[in-house]
């Protein structure tokens, strides 16, 4: 969420609207982890009170401002300048339980390279203030240095942004163009190796600052109509030998022949694949994807306690989509519910759509896996 001119919230009114923005977010059912800010000094008022309205409302990050070389000062003088500032920030976010970051961003603004946010960060108290990593912003300026900056900055990250950019001919002359994630030269596959390597786990924000026919700048009118997701990974695909049909759903028995050749002969005994080496086949595949590490979940949940409350919000909604509907719901209207009521459409929509399976998934944890029995009773 931004809190700065003409964003989310003002500024000016950061005390009254935050609360207001951060309840209507949590009942859509989300949270918010991040703001966006303007904050530069915490001995600017407007500052403080914005820092000071984050923590209360428990988000755990904000981003600052990005700042600028002085005239006045020699870029050493001004890097040595904004370390002391940000030093004192981070002992305001430890009084108060919040976190603050300084994101890298091209261009001539403090930060573009990361030596200098390195520097700035020298004096911070690092658990409470730290970088929002942005690897389009690394690229752009590092080329292929890029990892170098990676590996200085990698302990002193809090959260990361996630977007992708190409160089393209505009009006004749060449400039960095934002493109959808996977369009572009980002090099994602070895940015989450990267991750991955380091168990990099903290907040992403993905922005979408290409063009989207205005809804990328949040119209109220829009000039396209959007039909796919935005879709990346981590890894390689796993199906490379044929092309996965989209109108069945593939059984068992036959979803090994949509692996390549080198993974049937490895997994294969006697000619045959049997269903149980392929399930372990691919539980381990999506163990090495950095958002599908099953290994990692349990620790992951316990992280997500500390950082949100939502157990109750959870609960309750994985309890209503287990008793509205029984497990062999007809996908055909008319039909009713277990109590004998008529299924409206809206609500089938949202069992078909799966927008509570989230909070399934986040029961069975908080059940400590005892198959959600306490959930529906």
């Amino acid at each position: 969420m931004t809190v700065r001119k003409d964003g989310h919230v003002e500024p000016a009114a950061v005390e009254t609207d935050l609360p207001k923005a951060v309840d209507e977010i949590k009942k859509g059912g989300s949270t918010c982890v991040m703001l966006s800010t303007t904050i530069e000094n915490v001995h600017n008022e407007q500052d403080r009170n914005v820092i000071e309205s984050a923590a209360k409302c428990n988000i755990p990050f904000y981003r600052t401002n990005w700042f600028k070389y002085p005239a006045d000062k020699s870029q050493p003088e001004a890097l040595e300048m904004y370390a002391s500032n940000l030093k004192e920030m981070s002992e305001l976010n430890r009084k108060l339980g919040i976190v603050g970051c300084y994101q890298n961003h091209a261009g001539t603004l403090v930060g573009a390279s990361l030596w200098e946010v390195y520097k700035m960060l020298e004096k911070v108290d690092k658990d409470y203030f730290g970088v929002q990593y942005d690897i389009r912003h690394a690229m752009v300026e590092g080329a292929n240095s890029w990892i170098n900056g990676f590996e200085l900055i990698r302990s002193q990250i809090k959260t990361i942004v996630l977007k992708d950019y190409k160089w393209g001919q505009v009006n004749g002359k060449w400039k960095v163009v934002n493109t959808p994630i996977g369009e572009g030269m980002v090099d994602f596959k070895n940015y989450f190796k990267l991750l991955k390597k380091y168990r990099i786990n903290v907040p992403i924000s993905l922005h979408c600052e290409y063009d989207l026919g205005g809804a990328e700048k949040g119209n109220r009118k829009i000039s396209v109509i959007l039909t796919s997701a935005i879709c990346f990974f981590c890894g390689s695909f796993l199906f490379a030998q044929q092309r996965i049909p989209s109108d069945v759903v593939i059984s068992p028995e036959n979803l090994a022949q949509y692996l390549n050749d080198s993974v049937k002969n490895k997994l294969s005994k006697n000619g045959k694949i049997t269903e149980t080496v392929l399930t372990e086949y691919f539980r381990q595949k999506f163990a090495e994807r950095f958002f599908y590490d099953w290994h990692s979940v349990p620790s992951r949940f316990q992280q997500y306690r500390q950082l949100y409350d939502n157990e109750s919000g959870h609960l309750s909604r994985a309890k209503e989509l287990m008793t509205d509907f029984s497990a062999t719901t007809s996908w055909l209207l008319p039909f009713n519910h277990p109590n004998g009521e008529a299924v409206k459409p809206h609500p089938f929509q949202h069992l078909a759509r799966q927008h509570k399976m989230v909070d399934v998934g986040f029961a069975y944890f908080y059940d400590q896996k005892n198959l959600l029995i306490s959930v529906i009773h």
